[in-house]
């Protein structure tokens, strides 16, 4: 199912994944998370800086649990929309971790709203201190977006997970 390189097992054997909680932030920082999965990284970044966070995940069963995950935590705001270059409805296939919006052959679980980034008002005029994108291949449009927009300008630091699996969505 997954077809990573070598070098990504290096990555989870030296803990590289702990530089995902180390940023200099406090209680008025504002972060924002897109592709909220099931709320984790915001617990996390929420328990250690006591920060605003905006977390935006578009797979309703996702969102449902990141309700649950985080309900406890009072700054945190979800969103049941993903952000992207445009507008729209896309068809998406669950896949667990590789849930995606890449499938050739029309056979989909659910219809997902992207909203464009430029147009989302809680976004608008506010600096970032943190972004975290986690969107499933779809990280390389919101980031040309976000620099054709200018609002790069407003964002502090820019935290992406690309994805080196879609190689592996032929095996669908």
């Amino acid at each position: 199912m997954f077809n990573h390189s070598p070098a990504i097992f290096f990555w989870f054997k030296d803990n590289a994944s702990d530089l995902l909680y180390e940023h200099n932030l406090g209680p008025d920082s504002i972060v924002v998370e897109v592709g909220a999965h099931m709320g984790d990284w915001s617990e996390k970044m929420y328990t250690r800086f006591y920060c605003k966070i905006l977390a935006y995940e578009p797979v309703y069963e996702y969102y449902i649990q990141l309700k649950k995950n985080t309900s406890q935590f009072e700054n945190i705001e979800l969103y049941n929309f993903g952000l992207g270059r445009r507008n729209e409805k896309i068809k998406i296939k669950h896949r667990g971790v590789q849930t995606n919006i890449f499938n050739r052959n029309n056979d989909y679980d659910e219809i997902i709203e992207i909203k464009d980034i430029a147009f989302i008002e809680q976004l608008n005029n506010i600096s970032i201190d943190l972004m975290n994108i986690n969107i499933e291949g779809s990280e390389y449009d919101l980031l040309d977006r976000i620099i054709e927009t200018k609002m790069i300008n407003n964002i502090n630091n820019i935290q992406v997970q690309f994805h080196e699996w879609l190689p592996s969505i032929r095996e669908t």
